[in-house]
């Protein structure tokens, strides 16, 4: 599925792109959300509007997760990454996209409280899914097993179960050292979840990655593909570059 991708004037939020991924996402036809405003359009919770759009103004970044209510009425948890791509005398414009992560918060929440509830969102999410263990030598993490993984991980990442169940984590993606163990040996022995982006050259993909714990000494990780908004962030960072090179000459 396609990323949902926005880019809307910073001020006013008037819609000036909206992508095949938005149109699912949210319902809206690409012809009738061009020229609404994003905030009229996207009923939205979480962090305040003035409070985005003035660290947009200052910093050109926001990122964090928001609830948007969709046109049929359904509330979907998106998180959101907000960039300014263009601030000189015609106004600015806002780079949006926005990661449908519904069902990770519910699978997040069902695994603490419902192993049964679970297994159907396990089983049926579009995210990969992951479990792991620690292992542990003299008390300190040197590596980790993957116990269980659900069919998205397998078409996400292309290893099958078969092949990835009980497996150390430093022999299957034949990385040597494990990868990102400190971070993930963390939150298994503190449990705060965390979030992370990171490029992986055995597949050569982006990836965006929640972690969290269900127990101590265990982790999940909830994870999407970002190769193709990470090629568009890099074509918008280029468009910015010649445009600004442009207003200097």
């Amino acid at each position: 599925t396609m990323e949902p991708l926005v880019v809307h004037e910073l001020e006013g939020g008037i819609i000036r792109f909206w992508n095949r991924g938005a149109e699912t996402l949210y319902g809206w036809p690409a012809v009738e959300a061009l020229g609404q405003r994003i905030h009229v359009l996207l009923r939205t919770e979480g962090k305040s509007l003035e409070e985005i759009d003035s660290e947009l103004a200052q910093s050109g970044h926001w990122r964090g997760e928001l609830t948007h209510t969709t046109r049929a009425g359904r509330r979907v948890t998106v998180e959101s990454r907000k960039t300014a791509i263009r601030a000189d005398a015609g106004g600015g414009l806002v780079l949006e996209s926005n990661l449908d992560i519904t069902e990770r918060k519910q699978a997040e929440q069902a695994l603490r409280e419902n192993e049964e509830r679970f297994r159907a969102l396990y089983s049926s999410m579009v995210e990969g899914l992951a479990n792991h263990e620690i292992v542990y030598q003299e008390g300190k993490a040197v590596d980790y097993v993957i116990t269980e993984v659900n069919p998205a991980f397998e078409k996400i990442t292309g290893l099958t179960r078969e092949a990835t169940i009980g497996r150390k984590a430093s022999e299957l993606y034949g990385t040597g050292a494990p990868p990102y163990l400190e971070l993930y040996a963390k939150v298994a022995a503190e449990g705060a979840p965390e979030h992370f982006e990171t490029f992986f050259p055995p597949m050569n993909k982006h990836f965006a990655i929640s972690i969290f714990s269900p127990e101590k000494g265990k982790f999940a990780t909830v994870f999407s593909d970002i190769t193709a908004r990470k090629i568009t962030e890099e074509m918008v960072r280029q468009l910015n570059l010649d445009l600004k090179r442009r207003i200097e000459e």
